[in-house]
């Protein structure tokens, strides 16, 4: 050593007896220190020789010593900020004096799993989430879809916080988007919708034929190649017509007088009396003795009524026909 003085090691326990003897330079005294070989590792007693040359320490084994796996230090920190875990280390002390000994535990049971982890930081967790309201239908109408979007939210007691896909992803894989029917409704379009045309306004000459047009909602299904959308010029309602030739004004005073000039259709034909003319519904013409009626308003459509003989009488203002002043 740095003073001078010798030493002699052994490591591990000692079978045999040893014995050392130390010989004063130039002789004299001679001390000898014999050894009983029983020495162990498990625990140090220190015995100093005062006014000797030889001192000495060595290892007595302890009486029946204990080991157990004991806790080190306090909990980790936990892994994640929701839904996490800590830990805390275990170590092998020896029971009589805390020494640490890592290789005296190996063949005692290690304490259970649940107690070396726990939960931390349970308030809150990270889940995926279908949000609809992102997502715009692909139709007005029909049976569109909507795409619903998917993103990682951060639910706590308190609110749901949409975040980064990273922390979903770590716990599940990315769910693939969902589709949704959407305005199921059936689409529709205004078009023109026409009537059939109705008879000629006139049975001879010149007249008209109406029929109605409308714009109407109809479902986009029903719509016919033909058809006009509501977008395009209004179709016509109304054409011109043509009725049988009339006859001559003011060649006959009666229907029967027409039926003898060979007109056989049951019509309007316009008769003279007293130098007037005026209109009349002969009916029965191929017959030999047709009926004359004569037209009275009453609104769009003619109400006719029927002449009887000797239906003409002189008025007070002079002869017109009984249209004006009608005694039946």
């Amino acid at each position: 050593k740095s003073d001078g003085s010798e030493y002699l090691r052994c490591s591990g326990q000692l079978d045999d007896a040893v014995s050392i003897e130390v010989h004063k330079r130039g002789g004299g005294e001679v001390e000898t220190w014999m050894s009983s070989g029983d020495s162990s590792d498990d625990s140090r007693a220190e015995v100093d020789q005062v006014d000797r040359l030889i001192a000495w320490e060595y290892y007595a084994p302890l009486t029946n010593p204990r080991f157990a796996w004991m806790f080190a230090g306090e909990w980790s920190n936990c892994s994640k900020d929701c839904q996490g875990t800590q830990f805390r280390h275990l170590q092998c002390v020896r029971l009589q004096d805390g020494q640490i000994m890592p290789k005296r535990c190996v063949h005692l049971p290690r304490v259970a799993k649940s107690r070396r982890h726990r939960a931390c930081n349970t308030h809150c967790r990270y889940s995926w989430s279908f949000i609809s309201s992102l997502g715009h239908c692909s139709a007005t109408c029909g049976a569109g879809v909507r795409e619903t979007a998917v993103q990682c939210v951060r639910i706590s007691d308190a609110y749901a916080l949409v975040v980064s896909d990273v922390h979903c992803a770590a716990e599940q894989d990315k769910p693939a988007p969902q589709n949704h029917p959407c305005n199921p409704r059936p689409c529709t379009v205004k078009i023109w919708r026409t009537g059939r045309y109705q008879k000629c306004s006139t049975l001879c000459g010149l007249g008209h034929r109406n029929r109605s047009v409308e714009c109407v909602e109809v479902e986009e299904s029903s719509v016919a190649a033909g058809d006009l959308t509501c977008d395009r010029p209004k179709p016509v309602s109304s054409r011109r017509c043509r009725g049988y030739e009339c006859p001559a004004a003011g060649n006959a005073s009666s229907c029967a007088e027409w039926r003898l000039r060979n007109y056989v259709r049951d019509m309007e034909y316009t008769l003279e009396k007293d130098g007037h003319l005026f209109k009349v519904f002969c009916h029965g013409m191929a017959g030999t003795s047709p009926t004359e009626y004569l037209a009275l308003p009453s609104g769009e459509k003619r109400n006719y009524a029927r002449v009887f003989p000797y239906s003409f009488v002189p008025h007070r203002t002079g002869n017109i026909p009984l249209n004006f002043g009608l005694n039946l």
